[in-house]
C-alpha cells in the first residue's frame, strides 16, 4: 500500500511540474511522508496496522491542496 500511495503522489507532482525522488533515504517504519523542496507537505508518523489513516487519504488531492498554497 504504501507503494501505490507513493506511486499516486508520484503522478500528482510530476503533473504539477515537479521533480520526484522516493526513499531517497531509508523511511521509518510505518510512515509516509512526502517532502517538496525541503518542505513536508504530508507527514504520517507510526502508522499501525492496517494503516487507516493512509488508506483513507486520497494523495494526489492532498499534495495538490498543499502545493496550491506553496506556488
Amino acid at each position: 500500500m504504501f507503494k501505490t500511495k507513493a506511486g499516486h503522489a508520484e503522478k500528482a507532482l510530476k503533473a504539477l511540474g515537479y521533480q520526484v525522488k522516493i526513499n531517497e533515504t531509508k523511511p521509518l517504519k510505518g510512515s509516509f511522508v512526502i517532502t517538496v523542496n525541503d518542505s513536508k507537505i504530508v507527514e504520517l508518523l507510526d502508522l499501525q496496522r492496517p494503516f487507516k489513516a493512509l488508506r483513507e487519504m486520497d494523495v494526489p488531492e492532498v499534495v495538490t491542496a498543499a502545493l496550491s498554497g506553496k506556488k
